[in-house]
């Protein structure tokens, strides 16, 4: 498969201007566009005098301390309370990126943007207005416009990373500690005490997300860039361009071509995981299936009636739970089904029925159906917490579960629901939908993630021994467990050397750069702990896939790249392309998934190549059962989000029995 022709970035051109200028440094009392840390300035001045004049200000022991910064073309005037001092823009790229965030506070401001300087370490948002949003009174939505300087390239990213953004269309008092829109500044800001502004709407919406869509993407931000061309002045910038800049093809690569297909029934092979299930059927049934029993739990009588008679007869192009995966739809007993009263009560009720009806320690031939209001989109902060302590309490006693919401049952579209549900039933249940077609070599792979809860953070940590799918091991733990990604690993190769025999090599899904504390802790585990010369490499995966980066294929009608498609956009990162788009044609335009980011942060030996390493990544990303439409992040990441979702919850303990460890029961 050739290359495709044409491939640009969302970046512009944007270039400082030849000329020294002008800093105001003086202590920041209130919120303003732009300010640092004293010692952030202190570290980059390397300044004797500048040292002097924070003694006389009295704020030199205070490191935490913001001071505000103003870029000027000409010297200040005096002023005893302020520190002048002249910088270039072509040396001092730290200071090109806060020279960026005044002026554009100061372009956006003027159009009646509101401004969010620091999003993040060195990028700046602006949030524009759009519409008085109905179905939450009271609320505006904002669109939010991220840019990110890359002073060393002159370029400028930019992308829209939110269309529904809510605030209070009327000022309203804020609490210390909110977030808000400051309508005299025009800043987004957090309030250090109780003040009157604009509120940001913190729930989650009751409505399904905007889907990405590339073509529309692309126009949104051509006409961000036109404006800037037309309309933006900078005594600091040069004029920027409102053409995107392209990809050199020498930064575009492909996966291995293989890596694009799975293996379904009796060794049928395609690319496509709803025709590959649809013409040959899943690649391995669950073990024992025909002992396989359904406890449906449910408060609607009608709603269970309905989804049970789908899942054993059909409906519409979707043949049966038994014709598509292999499941007999046989009910356990009358007395083990539960209907509860409201969910309020369904974790105290489902206790009871547990200790009255279902007192084996363990059960490994039933699944459990739980019908209610747990879809994401439509759970609030008490459905969600009850979806887990429910998943928990079944999970302890070995019966993984499948949640449905009654409005998916009531739905129109249900039928193409039920196939992703069925998919989901057989893994739980030890099946395989399909594996990798390429054959994988003795080597262990390991996915670590998170998840922050009530402040802490905890770690899902997910195992696999194969390129089947089928887990090898789950872990949860805090993050504040110093050894405890050390211990994750020695856990995971004793499981393996158990199971398969010792691991010629292992790969690491990683969620955040590895230190070099953490590159030899792991050294000191093979060589020291576990006595292994074994190779190994990290990969760090950004979990939220690319919020910033994005390439379009102006070849291509919708723009979306070609699937299995990476660009490289810095040393050793790259962006991958995982999208339903595997030649001329996309599959479909329904879903259209964002690249993931990642980097290749360590190679223990040089046995690796980073095309190998990357086209893992992509395999990995087809055996993520959470649906038959292609996703972008691997499983090694999706399922470790997963754990550490659940391990959350439950202070980092997952139980220890066959569902909980060797089965996705949390897809």
């Amino acid at each position: 498969m050739m290359l495709m022709a044409k491939l640009i970035h969302n970046r512009i051109s944007f270039r400082t201007k030849e000329a020294k200028i002008w800093l105001k440094i003086q202590p920041a009392d209130v919120y303003v566009p732009v300010a640092k840390k004293m010692q952030w300035l202190q570290n980059k001045l390397q300044d004797e005098n500048f040292n002097k004049w924070l003694t006389g200000q009295n704020i030199d022991k205070d490191k935490d301390r913001y001071l505000s910064l103003e870029f000027l073309l000409d010297a200040p005037q005096n002023n005893e309370h302020a520190y002048p001092l002249t910088i270039d823009l072509n040396k001092d790229s730290p200071f090109t990126r806060l020279v960026l965030k005044q002026v554009l506070y100061e372009y956006y401001k003027e159009k009646g943007y509101f401004v969010n300087t620091s999003p993040r370490v060195d990028d700046m948002e602006v949030l524009e207005n759009m519409e008085a949003y109905e179905k939450v009174r009271g609320y505006n939505r904002y669109r939010a416009i991220r840019f990110l300087l890359k002073p060393k390239r002159d370029e400028l990213v930019l992308q829209i990373t939110g269309n529904r953004v809510l605030f209070s269309s009327d000022e309203v008092e804020v609490a210390a500690g909110q977030y808000f829109l400051n309508t005299q500044t025009g800043l987004y800001q957090k309030a250090y005490k109780q003040t009157r502004g604009l509120l940001k709407y913190s729930e989650r919406l009751q409505e399904v997300p905007e889907r990405f869509a590339y073509k529309r993407n692309y126009k949104e931000l051509k006409a961000i860039t036109d404006d800037l061309h037309a309309n933006f002045h900078s005594p600091f910038f040069e004029k920027p361009s409102s053409k995107f800049i392209g990809v050199k093809t020498n930064d575009i690569f492909k996966v291995n071509p293989s890596t694009n297909q799975m293996v379904f029934s009796h060794e049928q092979k395609h690319v496509n995981a709803a025709t590959g299930m649809r013409e040959y059927g899943p690649y391995k049934k669950a073990p024992e299936a025909d002992k396989t029993e359904l406890l449906f739990i449910f408060q609607n009588s009608d709603h269970a009636n309905k989804l049970y008679l789908h899942l054993k007869n059909g409906l519409r192009q979707f043949p049966g739970l038994m014709s598509y995966v292999g499941v007999p739809v046989a009910l356990a007993d009358k007395s083990e089904q539960l209907k509860y009263s409201n969910p309020e009560n369904l974790s105290k009720e489902l206790k009871k029925h547990i200790a009255d009806e279902l007192k084996d320690k363990e059960y490994t031939n039933k699944l459990a159906i739980v019908i209610g209001p747990f879809r994401k989109y439509e759970s609030g902060k008490e459905e969600s917490e009850l979806y887990y302590q429910v998943k928990n309490q079944l999970l302890e006693k070995g019966i993984p579960s499948q949640f449905v919401s009654p409005k998916t049952i009531l739905s129109q579209n249900f039928h193409f629901s039920l196939p992703n549900i069925a998919i989901a039933i057989l893994a739980k249940l030890g099946g395989i939908p399909w594996k990798l077609y390429n054959k994988k070599g003795n080597e262990l792979v390991v996915g670590f993630n998170t998840r922050k809860f009530n402040g802490t953070t905890f770690i899902g940590n997910a195992v696999f021994f194969d390129n089947e799918g089928q887990l090898g091991g789950v872990n949860g733990f805090s993050a504040e467990n110093g050894q405890g990604i050390v211990q994750g690993l020695a856990n995971a190769i004793k499981a393996y050397t158990a199971n398969q025999g010792g691991p010629e090599r292992m790969i690491i899904h990683y969620y955040k750069p590895a230190s070099n504390e953490e590159i030899r802790a792991i050294d000191k585990l093979l060589q020291n702990n576990l006595g292994l010369d074994i190779p190994y490499a990290i990969l760090e995966i950004n979990d939220s896939k690319s919020k910033l980066d994005i390439c379009f294929d102006m070849d291509f009608q919708f723009l979306i790249p070609i699937s299995g498609t990476y660009v490289k956009i810095g040393r050793d990162e790259y962006l991958l392309f995982n999208n339903s788009r595997y030649g001329d044609k996309i599959a479909s335009l329904y879903e259209q998934e964002l690249p993931v980011k990642l980097k290749i942060a360590y190679m223990s030996s040089e046995v690796f190549s980073k095309r190998e390493l990357i086209s893992q990544v992509y395999e990995f990303s087809r055996i993520n059962w959470k649906g038959l439409k292609q996703k972008s992040l691997p499983a090694t990441i999706t399922f470790s989000k997963m754990i550490a979702d659940f391990a959350a919850h439950f202070n980092g303990e997952i139980p220890q029995n066959i569902a909980a460890q060797k089965r996705p029961w949390f897809l």
